[in-house]
């Protein structure tokens, strides 16, 4: 389906359990971005599908600029993206009529759940190796763009000066404007989370999430970090083409969500 503005339409997909399992609280599903997108569409699906069986309603959608969305990646920023998340969290609870709406966001896209939350009145979000610093991923794919052009196995005549990583990040064009947002995304801003529960799921150890659930910590925000197997790692150039799946995440998300899940 397609919801919000009709001048630039999201794409989504709606997913509702059977009536005897609804629990009255529903998912926003948010996802990564750029070539990370392609490559967890299986993933999204995968914890979709799990809620979906433990009585979750859910909404899965595309970015502005994104997918099937109206818009293209060069005009898309992060606040335009939060926007989304709201507009996402507003069908989800006319299409399913939940009290309760949490939001699970991989990458890119949990950094926008956390900082989406607020606005959309979020019980809790569970964010999925979130980029908490803004400067380290952006060198990170920068890293990857370089080293894809570079490769004999995918060019005959590697070429990684004649395109600089400024505007593409790994394939995709990108503004300056969301390069100067992606930048001020730090690990010690709390933002405003204040009655939110939070749940990091990390694939690996990263000194950055340690910091982050720090910054909760003091805060006062209710938070935990919890570990998650995925098939295949984020930050390597070699694995661009290679699809993320996990096989403990979806029941992962579920435990994380049960507290809650009771009305």
């Amino acid at each position: 389906m397609f919801f919000g503005s009709s001048a630039s339409p999201l794409f989504g997909i709606f997913e509702a359990p059977a009536d005897k399992l609804a629990k009255g609280h529903g998912v926003v599903l948010c996802p990564p971005v750029a070539q990370e997108h392609l490559r967890s569409h299986s993933l999204m699906r995968q914890v979709s599908a799990a809620l979906v069986r433990s009585g979750y309603h859910t909404l899965r959608f595309d970015w502005f600029g994104v997918g099937d969305s109206a818009g293209s990646y060069e005009q898309a920023t992060l606040t335009r993206w939060n926007e989304d998340v709201a507009q996402a969290s507003t069908e989800l609870r006319d299409l399913s009529g939940a009290r309760k709406v949490s939001l699970f966001g991989a990458r890119l896209g949990a950094t926008i759940a956390l900082r989406a939350a607020r606005q959309v009145k979020a019980s809790q979000v569970i964010a999925l190796d979130a980029v908490l610093d803004g400067v380290a991923h952006l060198q990170s794919q920068r890293a990857i763009h370089t080293a894809a052009l570079a490769s004999s196995k995918r060019y005959w005549q590697p070429s990684p000066t004649e395109r600089r990583a400024d505007g593409e990040l790994v394939g995709f064009r990108v503004s300056n404007e969301f390069l100067a947002e992606l930048r001020n995304i730090r690990p010690d801003d709390p933002l405003d989370l204040a009655n939110i529960r939070v749940t990091l799921l990390e694939s690996s150890s990263r000194q950055e999430a340690r910091d982050y659930l720090d910054t909760l910590t003091h805060a006062g925000v209710s938070n935990s970090l919890g570990e998650v197997a995925l098939t295949s790692s984020w930050d390597l150039a070699s694995a661009v083409e290679v699809r993320v799946l996990s096989a403990n995440l979806p029941a992962s998300v579920v435990s994380s969500l049960s507290p809650l899940g009771a009305l």
